[in-house]
C-alpha cells in the first residue's frame, strides 16, 4: 500500500467503507421509521381511546336524558333533544387518579337561542372506583342533571309557579319574570329544617332584580363551600359572568356558618325567564337599542384607544357625543367605560356599586351602577376586548382615564394593600349638559 492509499486509504478500501456507511445509513432510516410509525401507532390509540371516553360521556348523557320523557337525538359531537330546541355538549377536560378512586373533570355546554352566543356552561367533577371510567362519567352526568339540567329543562319548557313571578319596570317597561329554583345541593349540614329550597334565592332575589333587563333568559349559579381548616369559598355567576353585588351578600351569610367541623357545601341553580307577552312585546326594540349601545361603547373605547395629551375631558366627549347623538350617553360612556377595566383589571379592591351623581346645582341623586344601561352593555363589551387580548398600551390609557384607578395607584405607592381598602361610592360630577329628568 502505498503512501497515498496509507494516507487516504485505497479505493477499494474506499468503496468498502461508502458500501458500510450506506447500511448504517439504511438501517438507522429504517429504524428512525419504525419508530416514527410506534410513536404514530400509540397516538393513533391514545386518540381512539380519548374519542371513546367522549362517546361514552355522550351515550351515557343520552341514556339519563331519555328516561325525563325527552326524545333525545344526537351525534358524535353533542346530544340534541328537539321539544326544546337545544343541544348539549359534553367534553371530558381531565382525569385524575386518586388511591382508589378515579376522579374525571367533563364540561357541559347548554345551547339554545335563547342562551345567546355562548350558552349555559358548567364544570362539573364525577367520582368511580379503581380506575371505572364509566362509573365517574355516570356520577357526574348525575350530579349535572340534578343540578343545573333539570331547572334549565323546566325553564324552556315555560312551566311556573306564579307565586314566584318578578314584576319589573325599567325605562316605562314593564316586563313580567318567571322564576325556576333548582334543588338545593347540600354536604356537611346536620339539620336544614326549616330553611327551604328557595333560602338562596331570598337571600339574592334583591341583587337579582336589580340586574333584570332585556334578555330572555338569566341564570345564577351558586357555590358555597367550606373546608376542615376553615377556609371559606364561593362563587356566584350570572350567565356565566362573576355576580358581584350577589357575592356580597354572600360573603354575609357564610359569616353565620358554624367554624370547624366537617367540609360544607350548598349548591344552586336558579333561572329567570322573560314572560313570552313582555318579551315579544318588546322584542325589537330591545335588540335596536342594545344594538345600538354596543356600537357607541365599541366606539367610544376606540376613541380612548387614539387620545393624546392634548385631548381634554369635554373634547373626549363631544367625540363621543357626535356618533351617540346622546350627550348623556356621551357621559355615561365616559364615566363608566374606564371605570369596568379597573374593576376587572384590578380586581383586588372591593368596589361598591353604588353612585353618586352629584349634579351643578349641588343635588345628589344616589343609584345603583345597574341602573345605567351604558354600564350594563359596556361590562360584556370591555370583557370580550379583554378576552381578544387588546394590547396592554391600550388597556394602560383607558386605566388613566378612571378616577378610581388614579386614587388606587395613589394608596398603593404610599403602601396601602388593594384587598384593604375601603368601598366608597363613585361620585360621577354631571356637567351642565348632562340632563337629568326631575
Amino acid at each position: 500500500m502505498g503512501f497515498i492509499d496509507k494516507l487516504f486509504g485505497s479505493k477499494k478500501d474506499k468503496k468498502d467503507m461508502k458500501t458500510q456507511e450506506k447500511k448504517e445509513v439504511q438501517i438507522e432510516k429504517k429504524i428512525h421509521e419504525n419508530n416514527a410509525e410506534k410513536t404514530k401507532n400509540e397516538e393513533t390509540k391514545h386518540e381512539e381511546k380519548k374519542i371513546s371516553e367522549n362517546e361514552l360521556l355522550l351515550n351515557i348523557l343520552k341514556d339519563k336524558i331519555s328516561p325525563l320523557n325527552l326524545q333525545v337525538n344526537g351525534d358524535n359531537e353533542k346530544v340534541v333533544i328537539p321539544e326544546i330546541d337545544t343541544s348539549i355538549k359534553a367534553v371530558i377536560k381531565g382525569k385524575n387518579q386518586q388511591n382508589n378512586a378515579l376522579m374525571v373533570q367533563i364540561d357541559f355546554f347548554i345551547q339554545n337561542k335563547g342562551f345567546g352566543e355562548e350558552g349555559i356552561y358548567e364544570s362539573l367533577a364525577g367520582i368511580g372506583k379503581d380506575n371505572n371510567i364509566e362509573e365517574a362519567i355516570s356520577s357526574c352526568v348525575d350530579i349535572f342533571i340534578k343540578t343545573v339540567f333539570n331547572v334549565v329543562v323546566e325553564a324552556l319548557k315555560g312551566n311556573h309557579n306564579s307565586n314566584l313571578n318578578i314584576e319589573t319596570k325599567v325605562d316605562g317597561i314593564a316586563r313580567t319574570w318567571h322564576t325556576y329554583i333548582g334543588t338545593i345541593q347540600t354536604q356537611g349540614f346536620d339539620n336544614l329544617e326549616g330553611i327551604g329550597n328557595n333560602h338562596i334565592y331570598n337571600l339574592l332575589k334583591d341583587q337579582i332584580v336589580k340586574r333584570l333587563r332585556n334578555k330572555r333568559y338569566y341564570w345564577i349559579k351558586v357555590l358555597i363551600t367550606s373546608h376542615n381548616d376553615g377556609k371559606l369559598m364561593y362563587q356566584c355567576l350570572l350567565n356565566n359572568k362573576p355576580f358581584l353585588e350577589a357575592e356580597r351578600v354572600i360573603d354575609e351569610y357564610v359569616k353565620g356558618w358554624p367554624e370547624g367541623g366537617n367540609n360544607r357545601i350548598e349548591s344552586q341553580y336558579i333561572v329567570i325567564r322573560q314572560s313570552d307577552k313582555s318579551f315579544t312585546d318588546n322584542r325589537q326594540k330591545d335588540i335596536e337599542k342594545e344594538n345600538f349601545i354596543k356600537e357607541c361603547t365599541q366606539y367610544a373605547i376606540s376613541v380612548f384607544e387614539n387620545y393624546g395629551p392634548e385631548d381634554s375631558v369635554e373634547g373626549l366627549v363631544n367625540k363621543i357625543s357626535e356618533f351617540t347623538k346622546d350627550i348623556n350617553l356621551a357621559w355615561e360612556l365616559f364615566w363608566f367605560i374606564p371605570a369596568i377595566y379597573c374593576r376587572l383589571v384590578l380586581s383586588g379592591p372591593n368596589y361598591t356599586d353604588t353612585v353618586i351623581l352629584v349634579l351643578p346645582d349641588d343635588r345628589r341623586i344616589f343609584g345603583k351602577l345597574y341602573d345605567y344601561e351604558a354600564y350594563v352593555v359596556g361590562v360584556d363589551i370591555v370583557i370580550k376586548k379583554l378576552q381578544d387580548n387588546q394590547s396592554q398600551e391600550n388597556i394602560k390609557k383607558i386605566l388613566f382615564l378612571s378616577e378610581e384607578f388614579k386614587a388606587l395607584q395613589k394608596l398603593l405607592k404610599e403602601g396601602s394593600n388593594a384587598k384593604d381598602l375601603q368601598p366608597v361610592p363613585m361620585v360621577l360630577m354631571a356637567p351642565r349638559s348632562y340632563i337629568v329628568s326631575d
